[in-house]
């Protein structure tokens, strides 16, 4: 896995090849920086590479989205100090890719550290927690 192209942050870069390569077993996909949702509108009346530009530029990204051989999506947000807005993320992902037809969706932070509110709330909520506290 190349950082190039990923659209990560060097910190969140390293904390998904650590991620991805800590797996048992090899993903069948694993994508960075995945455009979800409709973006900001855009008259329908543009050009088609400008409503795609807009799309490409206003559209939420998942930091990391992982196929699993099992056939379980993953969604992961990178954070070097997660906090509620990761958790908010997760959850506005896991809702986009829901209406798009993905279910049983597992959800992952992956962080250097965490407030401790948030990683009760992740266990309540049954979102995996990663802390690589060297990265």
């Amino acid at each position: 896995m190349e950082k190039k192209g990923t659209g990560l942050k060097r910190v969140e870069y390293q904390q998904v090849k650590k991620y991805v390569e800590s797996l048992p077993i090899e993903p069948v996909k694993v994508e960075t920086a995945v455009p979800v949702g409709k973006g900001e509108y855009v008259r329908p009346t543009e050009p088609p590479f400008i409503r795609r530009m807009v799309h490409a530029l206003t559209s939420l990204k998942i930091d990391l989205l992982i196929m699993h051989r099992d056939g379980t999506p993953e969604i992961c947000e990178c954070k070097e100090r997660a906090r509620a807005g990761a958790v908010g993320q997760l959850i506005i992902y896991e809702h986009l890719l829901k209406a798009d037809g993905l279910v049983d969706i597992k959800k992952t932070i992956i962080c250097r550290s965490i407030h401790p509110d948030v990683q009760n709330v992740c266990f309540e909520l049954g979102i995996n927690v990663v802390i690589y506290t060297e990265i």
